[in-house]
């Protein structure tokens, strides 16, 4: 899906209706939807709202705020506890759908990261919310690389959906 947004923001000066977009869109809805995923239903929601239906967006949009877990954000999957970079993804392509910043889904999405937040300024992402890998070594590895990730997602989606000042 990633591929399919950033090639429709190249191919044919921005069509969003290229032979190309719309056999790889066609090919994107005849894979098994996986909305227990939650970068694949904001991934989706953003495919949605820049290459299919507005009403396909807005079911897609309902169901990604209802996704949201007690405390405003989202885990990798249902069940998984919330995470920097699943949030920030989450606030991103809400900003970028249109969804209104000053919603209470949006609000209430917005204060886990700013609650969350590292005395370093970082966000902590445990690789083990994000793989189903129980090799502790392998998780080991990958702690520092989702650190990074959850950060950067993290800063992605409160600079989205912050309000924006005024010079």
């Amino acid at each position: 899906m990633w591929a399919a947004l950033a090639i429709a923001r190249w191919d044919n000066a921005g069509s969003k209706h290229s032979p190309t977009i719309q056999k790889a869109v066609a090919y994107l809805r005849r894979q098994p939807p996986n909305p227990e995923n939650r970068e694949w239903l904001a991934t989706r929601l953003l495919l949605e709202h820049e290459l299919g239906t507005t009403d396909e967006a807005a079911r897609l949009r309902r169901q990604l705020l209802d996704a949201r877990n007690p405390g405003g954000g989202w885990g990798w999957e249902a069940g998984v506890a919330s995470d920097p970079l699943t949030t920030g993804l989450a606030l991103y392509v809400l900003a970028k759908v249109g969804q209104n910043n000053d919603s209470e889904g949006v609000l209430d999405a917005r204060r886990w990261p700013l609650a969350s937040q590292e005395n370093d300024g970082s966000w902590l992402t445990p690789s083990k919310n994000i793989t189903n890998s129980t090799d502790r070594e392998r998780l080991k590895a990958r702690d520092e690389i989702y650190h990074y990730w959850g950060t950067a997602w993290a800063v992605i989606g409160l600079i989205e959906t912050l309000p924006k000042s005024v010079p």
